[in-house]
């Protein structure tokens, strides 16, 4: 089921599903605890609690050199070897997951070494990391193994020690973290990150890739990585490439030196899926096209704190004037910005190779409609989806860097020229509504295999489409003839699609949908122009909405929302109907209030085209 009692936005930062009281009233994570003596004390960490517990090693020697008669003494020893006997049939070990263990890394750089420790009261099995040169503060969090992103967020309170105050207080939980599954009953979790985590629930991540920062956020003491792999559910011994970490009991303050082979070519760590807003090299940038002469513009926020600015990357790189809106993703450390040139439809890419760098354009030739292109990254290819002029969906795609560009049609029926492309379960789908329409899914299995077409059984006004991958959950959002928001999703592979009807307002049919905290959000114009935000807190929970025109007052805007989460941010990037001002609606945190600005105003973006 999802829908349920209606929901409302909490007061205060939600806990995270199965913490119950998170990580608070257990012991800090601190590399020399100050109290060694105080009681042990019980995790209940980012899971339900455990009831198993491994007892204590039995001492053969005090049961043999115990004064006793004999009877008794031969009666104690087949009690130990009974009792033993029982405890490795019972004992849990990595024996008992579903799959072989992955051959994990040490999740941070490439040739570092770092000191495994723990201590009294700290939990078998888990782990805290801290490099034997250097800082911490702010070290590459990188995953052990590739996987899914299944937890990204804040647990308990955050804290005040940061690096620039070493002695505040700490807080309460895991503070910012990351939980990767990596099949087979294999997870990872990551806490204490310095800030929000550089990815996001649904999230494909390789081995190698950034995911985080080492901080001290939570209930932490000292700048630190607390980590832990679980096998079906339960913490086990973790393991480095290939080798056992020797980190086994809590009974004692002890420590143990291993270095990282985690040398892969990581994959990028972007936030979120592609968009006209991305998240790259810590900078947040929004691409839109001046309503002038379409012109592509980047309106940037190198941090938060910081001013946003703006820049003509049709004066800069050269880019073609622009028939429809960009579309941006970040690949291979390059950040690319796809565009429809309005002279001759040809489809254009303006990318920059780092920040620092200049933007650079050129002209990939495939011809299309002039609509917005969608895009994604999936197994090494990066994959622009348009629709050419009869209706046809196309793929043009870059194998590798240093390849050629290539473009192909795919399978299906006449579609509208607007897509929505998302990857899942090793799948890449691709969402559009066909010109009498209905909604169609055109997908590839694996690279190699053959793109293969299907209409959902919805209909749907022929618009702009949105999807997301959350909480093992595809979602398709798109709009009813009559103007309602509804849902089609699919809850695994395998399944049947579902159709459900959302709460709200009659909306425009060009919907942006974002994951963050936990929540799914859908993002709208009503038939009137005001800023709707319709989501679901969890699932189980029934989808809300709300109207961000009358709080924290968005004004009427015209054509489709973009969104980004940023810094642990949700921006909402809409164009007012009047005067075409590019208009940033966010929220920092859930619970907080949303607020709103013009960016044309404070930083000079010119009047978008909607």
């Amino acid at each position: 089921m999802r829908a349920g009692q209606q929901h409302r936005w909490p007061a205060q930062l939600p806990r995270v599903e199965g913490v119950g009281t998170g990580l608070a009233g257990t012991a800090v994570c601190n590399p020399f605890p100050p109290d060694s003596s105080a009681p042990r004390s019980r995790r209940n960490d980012l899971r339900a609690a455990r009831t198993y517990r491994s007892p204590p090693p039995l001492d053969e020697t005090d049961v043999m050199t115990t004064v006793v008669p004999l009877r008794r003494r031969i009666s104690a020893v087949l009690f130990a070897v009974v009792t033993v006997f029982t405890i490795v049939l019972m004992a849990p070990s990595a024996g008992h997951a579903a799959g072989p263990r992955p051959l994990f890394q040490l999740p941070v750089g490439c040739g570092e070494t770092w000191r495994l420790g723990t201590y009294i009261g700290h939990d078998d099995y888990q782990i805290d990391m801290f490099p034997t040169s250097g800082s911490a503060w702010g070290r590459p969090i990188l995953a052990s193994y590739g996987g899914t992103v299944i937890k990204a967020g804040i647990d308990g309170e955050l804290g005040t020690i940061t690096p620039s105050n070493p002695g505040g207080q700490p807080g309460s939980g895991g503070g910012h973290y990351v939980k990767i599954d990596h099949g087979n009953g294999w997870q990872t979790l990551y806490l204490h990150m310095l800030e929000w985590p550089m990815v996001s629930v649904g999230q494909r991540v390789t081995i190698g890739q950034q995911i985080g920062k080492v901080g001290s956020t939570g209930r932490s003491r000292a700048a630190h990585l607390h980590y832990e792999q679980e096998a079906d559910g339960r913490d086990v011994e973790s393991w480095f490439n290939g080798v056992p970490s020797g980190i086994t009991h809590d009974n004692s303050e002890y420590s143990v030196y291993r270095d990282s082979n985690n040398c892969g070519s990581p994959a990028p760590s972007s936030p979120v899926p592609a968009g006209q807003a991305v998240v790259h090299e810590g900078y947040t940038s929004v691409f839109t096209i001046n309503a002038s002469n379409g012109h592509l513009q980047e309106t940037y926020l190198t941090r938060l704190g910081g001013a946003w600015a703006t820049q003509d990357l049709s004066v800069t790189a050269g880019t073609p004037s622009v028939a429809g809106q960009p579309v941006a993703v970040v690949h291979d450390g390059y950040t690319s910005v796809f565009t429809v040139n309005a002279s001759n439809g040809h489809l254009q890419e303006t990318y920059l190779t780092r920040v620092g760098s200049a933007w650079v354009t050129q002209d990939l030739g495939a011809v299309a409609v002039g609509q917005t292109p969608s895009v994604s990254v999936h197994d090494g290819y990066v994959s622009v989806f348009t629709v050419t002029s009869a209706g046809q969906i196309q793929e043009t795609y870059l194998s590798r860097l240093g390849a050629g560009w290539v473009t192909q049609p795919l399978p299906g029926a006449v579609v509208a020229p607007y897509t929505s492309v998302v990857t899942h379960d090793g799948y890449v789908s691709v969402f559009a509504v066909t010109t009498d329409g209905r909604v169609q899914e055109t997908y590839l299995v694996r690279v190699g295999a053959a793109w293969v077409a299907q209409d959902l059984g919805v209909s749907a006004a022929a618009q702009v489409p949105s999807a997301v991958v959350h909480d093992g959950y595809v979602s398709v959002f798109t709009v009813t003839p009559a103007g309602q928001l509804q849902e089609t999703y699919l809850a695994r592979i395998g399944a049947a699609w579902v159709t459900q009807a959302l709460t709200g307002n009659a909306v425009k049919p060009a919907t942006s949908a974002v994951v963050h905290d936990g929540y799914v959000s859908v993002f709208a114009a009503t038939t009137g122009g005001r800023l709707q935000e319709t989501y679901l807190a969890r699932l189980g929970t029934a989808w809300v909405s709300q109207d961000l025109t009358t709080n924290p007052g968005t004004p009427l805007m015209a054509g489709r929302p973009v969104t980004v989460t940023h810094d642990g941010y949700t921006s909402v990037f809409t164009i007012n109907a009047t005067g075409g001002h590019v208009q940033e609606t966010y929220l920092p945190r859930i619970g907080a209030a949303w607020a709103t600005h013009d960016l044309t105003t404070t930083a000079g973006t010119p009047a978008a085209k909607p």
